[in-house]
């Protein structure tokens, strides 16, 4: 017998036609009648095949095996749906040219449906770009199944606290997960609205993406969900109220010119106050202390 290449426990692995590796959501599977609610599933739309992928696969092959799983009908990919695909498209093009095509080595997991899903998110939603709402609804299918918040977390490389984030982020109106769908809006600001009742938080964002051209802050999604607030108003900036209290003064000096007063006096002291001017406040105190009525 001879010795092996290295030291170490040496496991099963196999070499398979790619086309015999089935994906969920882009392959018929034995058994599968709604493949969105498999725990396997992968959006399609994000399986684009790589030009560059491919011939790089006709040249080397597939290098980084893939995890599959089986059952008496198929064997189901679990991790390496991209390169089964591209490897799919490659042997195409081989047999195109009358050369050998090539075979994808597969490592076998089996687990419970939560196992396994672990397996797919660790290993591809740590890696490719997703969006929060890509991994909230992952994360989401998940908690489903009865997996607990510290194992979502640990397959998502996260804390529970991104985990429950994300919750919050699915809690969210419809039209607001439609606006961070669409770009209109960060999952940031959608935390933020989660705060206030579904029934104001489009509402809000419509005043707040109206107020700011069409886009919106996160600092200014806070200030509107937070309880003692009005929704959708947001405190003014040192510039806005230094631009009021410009106008302000350039009235009362027009008004004392024509002999009139509307103690707009007040007002601007009060804007002074608001604008940083500490001296100010001497000046409110007392207006508010000889107002009729005060105490």
């Amino acid at each position: 017998m001879g010795k092996q290449a290295i030291d170490g426990v040496r496991k099963n692995a196999f070499a398979r036609d790619p086309k015999t590796l089935l994906i969920v959501g882009v392959d018929e599977v034995p058994g599968v009648d709604e493949p969105r609610k498999h725990p396997l599933y992968e959006d399609p739309a994000r399986l684009v095949i790589d030009d560059a992928m491919v011939r790089n696969i006709m040249h080397y092959g597939v290098i980084e095996p893939v995890v599959v799983t089986t059952d008496a009908r198929s064997v189901v990919v679990v991790d390496g749906r991209r390169r089964v695909l591209h490897a799919r498209e490659a042997n195409a093009r081989l047999h195109e040219r009358g050369q050998p095509e090539i075979a994808v080595t597969c490592i076998v997991r089996q687990g419970e449906e939560g196992d396994l899903m672990g397996v797919m998110v660790a290993t591809n939603s740590i890696r490719l770009d997703e969006t929060p709402l890509q991994k909230a609804r992952k994360a989401n299918a998940m908690l489903i199944r009865g997996m607990s918040e510290e194992q979502v977390a640990l397959a998502f490389g996260v804390t529970t606290a991104s985990v429950k984030a994300w919750q919050s982020l699915l809690s969210c109106a419809p039209e607001v997960i439609a606006a961070v769908e669409t770009g209109k809006a960060p999952a940031s600001v959608a935390l933020s609205l989660s705060k206030l009742p579904k029934g104001r938080q489009a509402k809000t964002l419509d005043e707040l993406l109206s107020a700011g051209g069409g886009k919106v802050k996160t600092k200014e999604a806070k200030a509107a969900s937070k309880g003692d607030e009005k929704p959708g108003v947001v405190a003014p900036s040192k510039r806005e109220i230094a631009a009021v209290l410009d106008h302000m003064k350039a009235r009362v000096e027009s008004e004392v010119k024509r002999g009139e007063f509307h103690e707009l006096e007040e007002v601007i002291k009060a804007l002074e106050w608001a604008r940083g001017d500490r001296e100010a406040y001497g000046a409110i105190a007392y207006a508010l202390r000889t107002k009729k009525g005060a105490k």
